[in-house]
């Protein structure tokens, strides 16, 4: 995901994936969103800018960043989840976003297990 204002104004982009897994009993996955950018030019005033990935059963995390006057304040982070499926078959999908001021971008991914 990125949240870019280098280019005057902002922009928002988000790409996910799907992925496919045999099932193993007891096995945990960490749904991780490694690339959450946020590209400062230092000329945008006091906007925040939101990182969210929401998955199946109310699990989510988000990172704000604010962006402070003068500063040139560009950040890279990760969020993410443990999702701990119950069986083979299953299909647990999630959606993350980005946003800031009026823009914004999404993208569902997902993981099969069979």
């Amino acid at each position: 995901m990125q949240v870019d204002e280098t280019g005057g104004g902002a922009t928002c982009s988000a790409s996910a994936r799907t992925y496919t897994r045999t099932y193993t009993p007891g096995e945990r996955y960490r749904i991780v969103v490694g690339g959450c950018d946020y590209r400062d030019t230092a000329d945008a005033f006091l906007r925040a800018a939101e990182f969210r990935v929401d998955g199946d059963g109310g699990m989510n995390s988000v990172r704000k960043f604010f962006d402070l006057p003068v500063l040139n304040d560009s950040q890279r982070q990760e969020i993410g989840f443990w999702l701990e499926p119950e069986g083979p078959g299953g299909v647990y999908q999630w959606t993350i976003s980005c946003s800031e001021g009026d823009r914004g971008g999404a993208e569902t991914g997902s993981l099969v297990l069979s």
